[in-house]
């Protein structure tokens, strides 16, 4: 009779458990939606509250990744289009002095592919959750200083007086990487907007 009552008791008592056991094993959608907590007795509400804390997170690191995936095939699409056009254009031309020229305007355009790659690979480090946050000590002039020295070829090419004025010890507290992706990004936006021979 004991073992009887034993065997009724565990029955009942874990009747909520495996009823959510098998409402997660039926979950095959393609969203993961939280569970009801009502569906359990009151002492296990917490494990569900807590389960479905859980998949949020997920679902939130999912979309981030489907957010990247959908800009990274929108922004590669049209530049991979435009180097291959180049280098065929390239590879058809007889005349000396265009080729030269193909080539320079297909060195450039793989130069922006590789700048635009290096721009999504720093969005997946901005994302929410995709790492924990830095506090680094940033000395921002020598940052600007460095970005400067990588744009000055771009910068003669097209007549651009690319300088720097900034005062020593511009120190900030941050993440490195994503400071530096700031300053390229706006010397970058400066060079592309500014008229040839302005300052």
């Amino acid at each position: 009779m004991a073992g009887i009552v034993t065997v009724v008791g565990l029955r009942a008592g874990l009747a909520p458990v495996m009823k959510l056991r098998g409402a997660v094993l039926a979950s095959r959608r393609e969203r993961l939606e939280p569970f009801d907590p009502d569906m359990v007795q009151t002492e296990i509400k917490p494990l569900v509250l807590a389960l479905n804390d859980y998949m949020q997170r997920i679902e939130r690191q999912m979309a981030s990744q489907r957010r990247f995936v959908s800009n990274a095939a929108h922004q590669l699409r049209t530049p991979l289009t435009l180097l291959a056009t180049q280098a065929s254009f390239a590879a058809r031309e007889t005349d000396a002095d265009r080729r030269t020229e193909a080539l320079q305007a297909l060195t450039r355009s793989t130069r922006q592919l590789s700048r635009l790659a290096e721009q999504l690979l720093t969005l997946t480090r901005a994302e929410p959750g995709s790492r924990a946050p830095r506090a680094e000590h940033i000395d921002m002039a020598e940052t600007a200083r460095k970005v400067l020295e990588a744009h000055a070829e771009d910068a003669l090419r097209r007549g651009i007086d690319l300088g720097l004025e900034a005062d020593k010890g511009a120190v900030v507290v941050g993440d490195g990487t994503m400071l530096r992706e700031m300053v390229v990004n706006l010397v970058d936006n400066a060079l592309r907007y500014t008229p040839a021979r302005a300052r």
